[in-house]
């Protein structure tokens, strides 16, 4: 389950997701997280949020020697009769990815740690 709040709720409401998610190691020592949008009784749609859909979403992540080069791709439905102006999209664009992959990050970490 993942909850994206909209900095702007007035222009483009809050969004969630229930996703399948499959990770699995690739050559090099990257790592590829597939998801797509199921649905689950412990998480049913609720009325502070709309219920959009990944239809294909794919996260490659590749070590490098400076840190890890993050490739992110998605296609779904947003659930948006009204598309918001441009700059709105840009911002949200802007915030998102940068919030998810520091959590990445910090999961990441809190793994290393564990198997020390």
């Amino acid at each position: 389950y993942c909850r994206m709040n909209s900095p702007f709720p007035m222009l483009l409401g809050h969004r969630d997701y229930v996703q399948l998610r499959f990770a699995g190691r690739i050559p090099g020592g990257g790592m590829v997280i597939l998801l797509k949008s199921t649905t689950h009784q412990a998480r049913p749609p609720t009325d502070s949020a709309v219920r959009a859909e990944t239809q294909l979403g794919c996260y490659l992540l590749q070590p490098t020697r400076t840190g890890t080069r993050v490739f992110m791709g998605s296609q779904g439905n947003q659930k948006q009769s009204v598309h918001p102006p441009q700059w709105v999209m840009t911002r949200i664009l802007q915030s998102g990815p940068p919030k998810w992959l520091a959590g990445l990050e910090a999961k990441a970490g809190s793994l290393s740690e564990s198997q020390r």
